[in-house]
């Protein structure tokens, strides 16, 4: 199963948001583990090393998006890519560029605490606890291959 992690769950992970952590380090350790194919967009280690260094400093916002790097796939973001997105029923650009990447590299879930901004999406989109659940489910691991 190949999956696109949203930035918001990145930053969850990175930042350690109280709120969010366990769910996204979950998530993490699921990859790591090799029960599904990690992938982020291409702007994803972009917008949050932007954010990360304001809250860590840059240093370590570097190491941390270093870490990222050292263990996700990339979608990239071309022409193509970036077309498909403007012309998009999502609303929201950045999100819509997710999908298109998403869609372009052939992913089968887009992970994503922001459901709502997701909803034209042809891709199913899950929260970091509902692919969790999918995650336990046998049947639905086989399935998602």
């Amino acid at each position: 199963m190949r999956v696109l992690i949203d930035t918001d769950v990145v930053l969850d992970l990175v930042l350690k948001r109280a709120a969010f952590y366990a769910d996204a380090f979950a998530l993490w350790q699921a990859g790591d583990q090799g029960r599904y194919e990690r992938y982020i967009a291409a702007m994803t280690p972009i917008n949050a090393y932007y954010i990360a260094r304001k809250m860590l400093g840059a240093a370590d916002a570097r190491q941390a998006i270093g870490d990222l790097l050292a263990a996700t796939r990339i979608c990239a973001i071309d022409d193509q890519v970036v077309r498909a997105a403007l012309g998009s029923a999502t609303a929201d650009f950045e999100d819509a560029v997710q999908i298109a990447a998403a869609l372009h590299t052939g992913l089968n879930i887009i992970v994503t605490r922001n459901t709502d901004d997701y909803t034209a999406s042809p891709i199913p989109v899950l929260t970091p606890a509902q692919f969790l659940t999918r995650l336990a489910s046998p049947s639905q691991e086989a399935d998602d291959d």
